[in-house]
């Protein structure tokens, strides 16, 4: 088997090297000449879950990167999605699947584009995982990777041959791989954007003075906690998806057992050390507010399910961070849902 990965940061390289230890023959495409140039001829460390020496193949010619492979993993922010998409469709070769890694509704985005007809043409597949399933960080020339999860969930859409290249894949690197028997069951479980934004916006002043903390145990209330996933329970309900509280998914991920959110992140180092962002441009804001908060505002107003507490976030969100802009969600549609569950909502 042969994989591709999109996107040369944290995520893209920790799953290279995941692959590589795995013995999958894996190419990674950064749109950066230089940086794929020096990451090809110098062999950098990683360190933390395992240790190695990693080299890596890393191109800057993206119809090369992919055209043997088997499985291409979208490993960007959500944010150029549609960039990744449009750059993919002419260059994708019949029975591949994609992947989006953590997909903030890059499935559903996937098929809009390319369309259920050609997909079905291209006997191809896109699949998509609920969470990140890495938090890693580079340190110099060095990859730290510090957790990955025991548990990934995968949504699936296409050829049922090319969706099985891209499971068989995940479930190599994996404790395990659970199937959603609903295609929008991996966006919808998705839980960075309903933790992070409300905690950034709790926490601005500490943001903007770039304050020392970590931002989900000493910057997360108890009341926050307790309507922060509420309104996610009303659209799974609207989907006939089966629901599951913030609590239950992320003591599952993480092989743990715990009864609160605040003994979650308390419990577990990954969260409990996280520390604040030091900026407003950072991920919890500018990829979480409008590929995390503004989707499911979308899906209400198509489902028609009421979500005040959503779109009051959302409306207050942009307006103090006037620099994210409102995201053209236009895939969001009773149409492209029809097509992608077989429920008749067109």
């Amino acid at each position: 088997m042969k994989a591709t990965i999109i996107g040369a940061g944290n995520t893209g390289f920790a799953c290279a090297a995941d692959l590589a230890r795995h013995h999958i023959t894996t190419t990674v495409y950064s749109r950066d000449p230089a940086k794929a140039a020096k990451l090809t001829e110098n062999p950098f460390a990683i360190t933390g879950r395992f240790t190695t020496t990693q080299p890596l193949n890393v191109s800057s010619d993206l119809a090369a990167s992919i055209q043997s492979a088997d499985v291409i993993i979208v490993a960007t922010w959500a944010n150029v999605h549609t960039t990744v998409i449009d750059a993919l469709r002419p260059l994708i070769h019949r029975g591949q699947a994609i992947i989006f890694l953590n997909g903030n509704w890059g499935l559903l985005q996937a098929v809009a584009a390319f369309t259920p007809a050609w997909l079905a043409e291209k006997r191809g597949s896109i699949l998509e995982t609920s969470g990140m399933p890495y938090v890693a960080q580079w340190q110099d020339h060095s990859l730290h990777i510090s957790e990955i999860k025991a548990k990934v969930t995968v949504s699936t859409y296409g050829a049922k041959e090319a969706s099985i290249k891209g499971i068989n894949l995940l479930k190599q690197l994996y404790a395990q791989v659970i199937e959603s028997p609903n295609i929008l069951q991996a966006s919808l479980s998705a839980l960075n954007p309903i933790i992070h934004v409300p905690v950034s916006l709790f926490n601005l002043s500490r943001i903007e003075h770039a304050a020392s903390f970590h931002i989900l145990t000493d910057g997360l209330s108890s009341a926050a906690r307790a309507y922060i996933d509420d309104e996610r329970k009303h659209l799974a309900s609207a989907l006939h998806i089966p629901y599951s509280s913030i609590v239950h998914q992320l003591a599952t991920q993480w092989g743990t057992d715990f009864d609160t959110l605040r003994e979650v992140f308390h419990g577990l180092p990954t969260y409990r050390d996280l520390p604040a962002p030091d900026s407003l441009q950072s991920r919890f804001i500018v990829e979480d507010l409008p590929f995390g908060i503004d989707p499911l505002v979308k899906l209400g107003e198509v489902l028609g399910v009421s979500l005040p507490y959503s779109e009051k976030l959302a409306a207050f969100a942009h307006a103090v961070f006037d620099q994210v802009p409102e995201p053209d969600l236009g895939f969001i549609n009773a149409e492209t849902i029809a097509a992608v569950q077989g429920t008749g909502l067109a």
